[in-house]
């Protein structure tokens, strides 16, 4: 694919106003032409397209404007990466595609080099990898697919299928004149297909020609051999879904004689799938004619026969053409898009349509010709019908000539013998092919929903990282549906259900929004209910139902109260009297908790009852009724015993704890304290905002208001003089509920977004500094944010010790924590530098400096079970459990190794390294080979390997222990190894290398540097290692030693940190995933299987490192350790959690 560009200036155009006018004018004429409108005829763009016409040497190369030439090279290189370079295929300004051959996987690929321009700035790096992203999310069998993509300093490799078959172009060069219409569908069906496939995908290819086709030779439907196409050069796609490195310039982008009108005269944002059926037809015009649509002498002329004039049918040229497949082309050509097919698939289906002889939508057919195909269609049915009718005829025929009627009749039968043998046969043929091609729609499904279930795993990670647990949950759960049965469900899905539903409960769901939320004073629950009538008593520890009160028929609550002592629900209710809701009785009815009388019902109130509220002694209840004045009823007698004046809806009123007065609202704006003593003034406390809600602290002190249209918040204080406020700042959207704990310093407020956003004014790092210049206020920042409803938070409590019970439009409730919830429970005190999980995660091994022992932990339990012997001078640093998850080494500081089985205390094993110049060198690395009957220990400093072989032996508490077999000391430090078995062992060190224990030859094979690496983990089955690279990289190595893959740089939470050095990496049971921990206390996962970056499963607290991470062999348990290296942080070590 060439890629060339002029400066262009117009000049060419600028000679000939006339005609530039005569375009313009003959465009604008145009009136189903949507791009008229849009279209500057001041000459600049439309110079450059004509003289990009005129100067063309090829009109069948891509073009582009405002692009830079690029010199290259011809003189292939031998290698790239693991490829052997066979030869050049094709170069261009974009880059050189070479034949090459895949040393690791033995076969032949073909290699796209793309160069990166040096005078661009990094932001264009995107743009070089556009190809590859767009070619990654597409899986199809008349698509070339992509393998993989690497990169260097110099340019960005795709790597993919080598096709042996020519270009459709170089087959029509060979084949001049028209292709037969059935060899034409053949070829245009499949085509179409494939990019059905990319725009599904939302991607538009903007450069289809025959010289992007290549051709694979196939056998037909018929038997006989065809071409398939196989659709490449993805070069200049567009992705829908991303607009971001679009602007609205015209640029043209495409092929000169396959673009369409748009792609010529307008932005790229009009470049949608219309432009791709547009190439389709072109090609087919030059498939089915052997010419192009769209001719002219200069480059205007060609403007002009593309935007404006109808090409000439394709049938004018070719008599043999089908009126039906002429009229598809044509549609195709269509100038405007709207009259275009509107997608591939409507293509596609006229052109089955047309193969099966059926009508097709490009040309309605009269009812003859609809006549005349259906029996060419169903030539047997029509055949048994002429029979029939033969055999009429023959019948009357019988009485003269009954000799000539049973000839006619053994000939008839004859031929419908024949008829039904070949139909069986032509149906044993379909069954087969439709075996083959859903056997390829199988493959094809498995392949498009695992790249759905990486794309939306990632999204789901993201959705977790951004405390929106309500959309990650949401994601797994659609992966779920559509994976199951078809790709296995990973460790990592389950993983992200597990974080994102640790530390808070789902409640059961209601059918409709949660209307009140009320906790039950001095119990561990709370009253839950919904607008259609139901309450439920909820745990608020565990989230369960304890009790459940069923709506009563006709009836529809909006207020719920509890009394103080816990026992008496009050409910506000509509009680219908008849079924259209139009006249309806307002009451409060009463619910016992508990074995006692209620008060009796209060009926006949005025209007829909909005709020109740108990007084502190439980003896009155305030009804608030909608814009009607408040009544204070007497349980005792069910009188009114006060009236306090309100002109609002009245959905908030609360009594003091003095009982003497009742906070409402005076207005919209104003929040009121009506006292019910004669003689003393109601407070006033004016806001000058429309208030959404608002709620008051137990101890009466507190006032906090949300406001319809201010994203923040306000705190009052009631006891000043000034009523003195502080501003509460979030930027997550507008509070719908609101909650204050007891006593005012913690405030969570319930988001339109289904987020929960909460403020601790106890914690003075969260404190404004200083107060706002505009309203002269203190504030406060937000310290809490969680997203665990799906919509709206419609109702909300917050108890004293920080829970929060939420309630949402769509009937969900959940129980939060205002307050951070623990991973695990810190299971030992004291300095432990590491730890380990047993493989069937029963039990963990944790080294504790502070009582110098190994501990053992039963995971279950969380309890320490024993401690191995004592250590002297404790300085374990690096642990390692054996394969069969039987023996546990560990080595320290002093050059020491250790063994011990799992289940026993005793040390089976102490080993001192060789010194080294005057000291013991320090053990930074042990490790097992995969049958575990084979160790080893590195040291840093004499940098000695010393192996261990497992014998056997019946005097010891364990079933083995370690006996020294051999050492070697290197010149060179090294950081891990893995045993390989044939006495050969791999380091990674200061170079990647080989050691043969027999020869005692060390082979180099990578002088990457890896000797500060954070950690190793071994794929015994696919005999692959995994480094977590001190420079922020992943990388896998084959047993050989030759690294495979590397990923990008693992990026730091903090925005100024380009990259995060990992402490430790693990392969999880099912292989498909990798963990790795930082130095700043975070945890990821990656996929395997490229090595991309999958999302965050721990934040980073800045406040140590993880040492260790593990998971059990069934995937049930996973840990991990942080330490504190500096000791400024209480230490969190081992942290065990379980995954369901």
């Amino acid at each position: 694919m060439n890629d060339r560009s002029d400066s262009l200036d117009g000049e060419a155009l600028r000679n000939s106003p006339s005609r530039v006018e005569a375009f313009c004018q003959e465009l604008r004429q145009n009136a189903s032409h949507s791009i008229a409108t849009n279209m500057s005829c001041d000459g600049s763009h439309l110079a450059a397209v004509v003289r990009l016409f005129d100067r063309t040497l090829d009109a069948s190369s891509t073009k582009t404007i405002n692009s830079t030439d690029i010199d290259f090279e011809l003189d292939p290189p031998e290698r790239i990466g693991r490829f052997t370079i066979h030869g050049i295929i094709g170069a261009g300004g974009f880059g050189t595609v070479y034949k090459a051959q895949d040393d690791l996987l033995h076969r032949d690929v073909a290699i796209k080099s793309i160069r990166r321009r040096k005078s661009k700035a990094n932001a264009s790096e995107d743009e070089r990898l556009l190809e590859a992203r767009a070619a990654a999310r597409l899986s199809h069998p008349f698509l070339v697919p992509l393998y993989e993509v690497f990169q260097d300093e110099d340019s960005v490799y795709l790597v993919s299928e080598f096709c042996q078959g020519p270009t459709l172009a170089k087959w029509l060069t060979e084949h001049p004149g028209p292709v037969p219409p059935q060899t034409a569908f053949e070829l245009l069906v499949r085509l179409t297909d494939a990019i059905l496939h990319v725009h599904e995908r939302g991607l538009v290819h903007r450069d289809i020609k025959p010289s992007n086709i290549l051709l694979e030779e196939a056998a037909s439907t018929s038997g006989s051999a065809t071409w398939t196409p196989r659709l490449t050069d993805f070069g200049l796609v567009r992705d829908l879904f991303d607009e971001s490195e679009f602007d609205s310039q015209v640029r043209l982008i495409g092929t000169l004689l396959y673009m369409s009108p748009e792609q010529l005269l307008d932005t790229e944002l009009a470049h949608g799938e219309p432009c791709d059926i547009f190439a389709i037809g072109v090609v087919m015009y030059r498939v089915l004619t052997g010419e192009l649509p769209h001719q002219g002498s200069d480059g205007l002329q060609l403007i002009t026969s593309i935007c404006v004039k109808q090409p000439r049918r394709p049938r004018e040229l070719v008599r043999s053409i089908p009126r039906d497949l002429d009229a598809i082309c044509m549609r195709c050509l269509a100038k405007e898009p709207a009259q275009r097919y509107a997608s591939a698939a409507d293509l596609k289906d006229d052109l089955i349509r047309w193969e099966q002889g059926r009508m097709v939508k490009a040309r309605p057919q009269s009812r003859a010709e609809r006549t005349w195909h259906a029996v060419k269609r169903s030539p047997i049915e029509s055949g048994l019908l002429a029979v029939i009718a033969l055999l009429v005829v023959a019948s009357l025929l019988a009485l003269a000539h009954s000799n000539r009627k049973l000839a006619a009749e053994r000939s008839s039968l004859q031929v419908a013998l024949t008829d039904v043998q070949l139909s069986e046969r032509r149906a044993v043929a379909a069954e087969q092919d439709a075996s083959a091609h859903q056997a390829e729609a199988e493959a094809s499904r498995t392949a498009a929903v695992k790249t759905a279930y990486l794309s939306d795993l990632r999204q789901a990670y993201t959705a977790w990282a951004k405390n929106d647990r309500a959309k990650a949950l949401n994601i797994a759960g659609r992966v779920e549906d559509y994976a199951t049965g078809v790709v296995p469900i990973g460790f990592d899905l389950k993983l992200l259900k597990s974080r994102a539903l640790h530390g808070w409960h789902q409640c059961a769901a209601y059918s409709s929004m949660i209307s009140e939320v009320v906790l039950l004073p001095s119990q561990d629950a709370a009253a839950v209910a919904d607008i259609d009538g139901t309450i439920r008593i909820l745990d608020l520890e565990s989230g369960e139902v304890l009790r459940e009160f069923a709506p009563v028929v006709g009836t529809r609550m909006f207020a719920l109260a509890v009394s103080p002592d816990g026992n008496t629900l009050a409910v506000g209710r509509q009680v219908a009297t008849d079924s259209n809701w139009l006249d309806n009785l307002n009451e409060v009815h009463f619910i016992a908790l508990g074995d006692h009388a209620t008060p009796e019902t209060i009926k006949d109130l005025p209007t829909t009852v909005e709020s109740l509220a108990f007084s502190p002694d439980g003896k009155w209840l305030a009804v608030g009724c909608r814009y009607e004045p408040i009544p204070i009823y007497d349980l005792a007698t069910g009188e009114v015993i006060e009236t306090v004046e309100a002109p609002r809806r009245n959905e908030f009123i609360t009594f003091f704890p003095d009982a003497t007065r009742l906070l409402t609202l005076k207005d919209q704006f104003t929040p009121v304290v009506a006292s019910l003593l004669p003689q003393t003034p109601d407070l006033v406390v004016p806001t000058d905002f429309l208030i959404e809600t608002m709620s008051l602290s137990a101890d009466g002190r507190w006032l906090v208001c949300a406001f319809a249209h201010e994203t923040f918040l306000r705190r009052f204080d009631l006891e000043s003089e000034d009523l003195s406020a502080v501003e509460l700042r979030q930027s997550y959207g507008h509070a719908e509920a609101v909650a204050v704990s007891p006593d005012g310093q913690r405030i969570v407020a319930g988001m339109r977004n289904g987020g929960i956003v909460g403020w601790d004014l106890s914690d003075p790092a969260k404190a404004g500094r200083g107060a706002d210049e505009e309203t002269e206020l203190p504030f406060w920042n937000y310290s809490h944010l969680q997203i665990l409803l799906n919509g709206e938070v419609s109702q909300l409590a917050l108890d004293a010790e920080g829970r929060i019970i939420s309630g949402g439009e769509d009937g969900s409730v959940a129980i939060s924590s205002l307050d951070p919830v623990p991973d695990s429970p810190q299971i030992v005190k004291g300095k432990t530098p590491n730890a380990v999980l047993a493989v069937d995660g029963r039990q963990a091994f944790i080294a504790n400096a502070s009582i110098g022992r190994v501990q053992r932990i039963d995971t279950s339990s969380f309890n320490v079970i024993e401690a191995v012997a004592d250590i002297p001078d404790f300085s374990v640093q690096t642990m390692e459990i054996s394969p069969d998850g039987r023996w546990l080494a560990y080595g320290d500081l002093h050059g020491n190794t250790y063994l011990n089985a799992r289940d026993s205390s005793i040390l089976n094993m102490t080993h001192v390294a060789p010194p080294h110049e005057g000291f013991t060198p320090p053990v930074v690395s042990v490790g097992f080979n995969a049958s575990g009957d084979q160790f080893f220990s590195l040291t840093r400093g004499g940098n000695w390997l010393i192996l261990f072989d497992m014998v056997s032996t019946t005097g010891l508490n364990g079933s083995a222990y370690g006996v020294e077999v051999d050492r070697q000391e290197f010149p060179v430090a090294n950081r891990f190894a893995t045993l390989l078995g044939d006495n050969k062992i791999l380091l990674f060190g200061e170079f990647v290398s080989t050691f043969d224990f027999v020869t005692r030859e060390t082979k180099v094979i990578d002088r990457v540097n890896t000797s500060a690496a954070g950690g190793m983990c071994n794929d015994f089955l696919r005999k692959i290692v995994y480094i977590a690279s001190q420079d922020s990289r992943i990388r896998s190595y084959d047993w050989e030693g030759r690294m495979v893959a590397a990923s990008d740089r693992w990026d730091s939470q903090q925005p100024s940190v380009s990259g995060l050095e990992p402490s430790c990496i693990t392969l999880t049971p099912d292989r498909r995933s990798l963990l790795t921990g930082g130095i700043d206390g975070s945890i990821a996962i990656w996929n395997v299987e490229d090595l991309q970056f999958v999302g965050t499963v721990r934040a980073a607290d800045e406040q140590g490192a993880i040492s260790h991470i593990g998971v059990s062999e069934d995937g049930k348990v996973w840990s991990y350790h942080q330490r504190d290296t500096d000791g400024k942080f209480p230490q969190r070590g081992l942290q065990i959690m379980r995954i369901q």
